[in-house]
């Protein structure tokens, strides 16, 4: 005698239901990794971010320095500026706020470091044979995960010739 059951080409429901567990774990998976990626990524940028305008700060000060036409009126010991004496003036380094300015001889002022960073901390100590400078630089928004901050510190020796 034949049975009277039938098979369909098609999925019980038991059948679909594994598939949706399964496909489901697999999307979450994938999705944290993706998560986990541009976070690093992020942080990764600001990090550059940070790291690209110290240097840039630190090679503008150090060019202005070492062509300093006499010597430099080092503050007492330690500062947050630094004046330059430079053909035409003085060049001046400066923390306002959180916002390094460089002013020139002719009065115009430029912002040095960019809007997404911000400067914690810029000390200028008078050494023997130059100036040291420390910083410690941020990003300006708050990130996640968390950019630690970044400090430099450069000891920039003016050139000898310039004061014999």
């Amino acid at each position: 005698m034949r049975s009277s059951k039938k098979t369909s080409p098609g999925f019980t429901l038991v059948e679909l239901l594994v598939y949706l567990g399964m496909s489901t774990i697999v999307v979450v998976v994938i999705s944290n990794f993706m998560v986990d990626i541009s976070q690093s990524a992020a942080r990764t940028r600001a990090a550059l971010n940070l790291q690209t305008t110290s240097r840039l700060i630190v090679s503008r000060i150090t060019q202005t320095v070492r062509t300093a036409t006499s010597a430099i009126p080092f503050p007492p010991s330690t500062g947050t500026s630094l004046v330059v004496p430079v053909t035409g003036g003085n060049q001046t380094y400066a923390l306002t706020g959180s916002t390094l300015v460089e002013t020139l001889p002719t009065g115009v002022s430029d912002t040095l470091n960019s809007a997404e960073t911000v400067v914690k901390s810029f000390i200028v100590t008078n050494q023997t044979i130059g100036v040291s400078i420390s910083m410690t630089l941020g990003p300006a928004a708050i990130t996640t995960p968390a950019v630690p901050d970044y400090t430099v510190t450069s000891m920039i020796v003016p050139r000898l010739p310039l004061y014999q």
